[in-house]
């Protein structure tokens, strides 16, 4: 009787890569501001997957009709009228490598210097990321 051999098939795969955003209006805390007022927004970056964050990009966009940009607690890398973008910041800040569930918070404030009346203006942001395995991934 000779040698008895058995074997099986694994595949192997990547680990999942995950980011999450989350801007959040912070002052004035009713959402209501006047003309003249200050707006403070904070953007949560969360790496929610498995794998380390290597690159990312971040987006504010604004509408610069009634919004002026003042201040933020990173330096963007590119900055016009309704549009804010962070990308090698990010790195010079020390938030990358994002390790699985880190987290780092920009805060921006602007100047409202226009009525919305009626309605009001939307401010969003964005991210998209590249990943150890440079897998990409965006939110």
């Amino acid at each position: 009787m000779g040698p008895e051999q058995d074997d099986d098939d694994v595949e192997i795969i990547l680990p999942g890569p995950g980011i999450a955003i989350t801007k959040t209006l912070v002052d004035p805390p009713g959402g209501v501001a006047v003309v003249s007022d200050t707006i403070t927004f904070t953007i949560r970056i969360d790496n929610v997957g498995q794998t380390a964050i290597t690159s990312l990009s971040v987006t504010d966009t604004y509408d610069s009709n009634y919004l002026t940009l003042t201040s933020y607690s990173v330096t963007p890398d590119d900055q016009t009228a309704g549009i804010i973008t962070w990308t090698n910041a990010l790195t010079t800040a020390g938030f990358l490598p994002l390790a699985p569930g880190g987290a780092f918070t920009i805060t921006i404030d602007f100047h409202a210097h226009a009525p919305t009346t009626p309605g009001v203006t939307i401010n969003y942001a964005t991210v998209e990321g590249i990943d150890e395995y440079h897998a990409a991934r965006g939110a």
